[in-house]
């Protein structure tokens, strides 16, 4: 140590100050490259957080929506095949009810975002394993009975496709009606087909 030098110098004089900025062109360059890519990540975790609103919802009713296709479906094909009045009648029956049901689930989709492809977003949820079994009922001369049980299959399928979108929806005051909705086309399903336990 020197002479006359004071041993606390070291708390007066000032050092430099470290920055965090680059302090050449390619530390630049880098630094903004760095902060573009997490401003890009941000924006699309919000991106999928606001797209993916509703999403239960939407899946929800697209499921609906599949299982009134194929009950449109499979009356339809079956309607040159029945030969028995009665079950005639109540496929008919069947047939305009969830026709007339699919215009309102569509309705509800547009709410949901599901856009102009209702129909080809919700052909995954389709299920058409019943048309060989159909065929082969036709070949074997017992397409009635058969009919009849894949038709009450695919009436369940849709009750209890009702009956999750109708949990999956939470009421709410800007769309009181949806639950509503859901609820009447149930009722209306029991009708026709009715359950060990009726809606109320």
């Amino acid at each position: 140590m020197q002479p006359n030098q004071n041993p606390y110098d070291f708390l007066n004089s000032s050092s430099p100050k470290k920055s965090l900025g680059a302090t050449t062109q390619k530390g630049r360059i880098i630094q903004v490259a760095i902060g573009a890519a997490i401003i890009l990540i941000i924006f699309i975790v919000v991106f999928k957080v606001v797209s993916s609103g509703g999403s239960t919802e939407k899946n929800a009713l697209l499921k609906v929506s599949a299982a009134q296709a194929d009950i449109i479906a499979l009356t339809t094909d079956a309607e040159s095949n029945l030969r028995d009045t009665s079950i005639q009648t109540k496929t008919i029956m069947v047939e305009q009810a969830v026709t007339s049901e699919k215009n309102g689930v569509k309705t509800m989709l547009s709410t949901y975002g599901a856009g102009k492809n209702i129909d080809k977003n919700a052909k995954q949820y389709q299920d058409s394993s019943y048309v060989d079994k159909l065929k082969k009922a036709k070949d074997n001369s017992i397409y009635e009975t058969t009919f009849q049980t894949v038709l009450a299959d695919k009436v369940g399928t849709y009750k209890a496709s009702l009956i999750n979108a109708y949990s999956a929806i939470p009421v709410s005051n800007s769309k009181p009606d949806t639950n509503t909705q859901l609820h009447d086309y149930l009722k209306q399903m029991d009708l026709l087909y009715p359950p060990t336990t009726a809606v109320k």
